[in-house]
């Protein structure tokens, strides 16, 4: 089985979509997953879903991924844009992640769940609400232990 292949299976890649090559980068510790489209690919606009000709491509873009085999993972793609008639220019959507987020959704995913296991997620909750009367808006959040006795 080729990388390329692999990493396709791996990352649920689909046409028009396909891994183009992945390059590993050891002292790094990461790898970089190519991903680019078919040409011949039928696109439709990101805000009514009416078929669009592609109009350019955004600048390469990278987005973190999860680690495969204890290494940082990391998918690059130039993203078309489309001209929809009643939208203007657009880039269309990729379905490894949101609108202009540098991450995956998969990765994004597991962040969060990292965060709602740990309680991390309370300390922003708590910097986010006006400090107590008499309390000290400095004071670290999360139950942590200041150096002051």
């Amino acid at each position: 089985m080729q990388d390329t292949d692999l990493y396709r299976q791996i990352l649920g890649i689909e046409l028009p979509w396909y891994v183009s090559r992945v390059e590993l980068d050891i002292p790094c510790e990461s790898v970089r997953v190519y991903l680019e489209y078919k040409i011949a690919a039928e696109w439709t606009c990101p805000s009514c879903g009416s078929a669009a000709p592609v109009y350019d491509h955004r600048d390469e873009r990278m987005w973190r991924h999860l680690d495969s085999c204890q290494l940082k993972t990391y998918l690059v793609a130039v993203v078309p844009r489309v001209k929809c008639s009643q939208h203007g220019v657009l880039t269309v959507a990729v379905p490894w992640s949101e609108p202009e987020s540098r991450f995956t959704a998969l990765f994004e995913r597991f962040a969060i769940d990292v965060l709602r296991a740990t309680g991390a997620g309370k300390c922003g909750a708590t910097a986010a609400r006006q400090p107590r009367p008499g309390s000290r808006p400095d004071a670290p959040c999360c139950g942590s232990r200041s150096s002051e006795a």
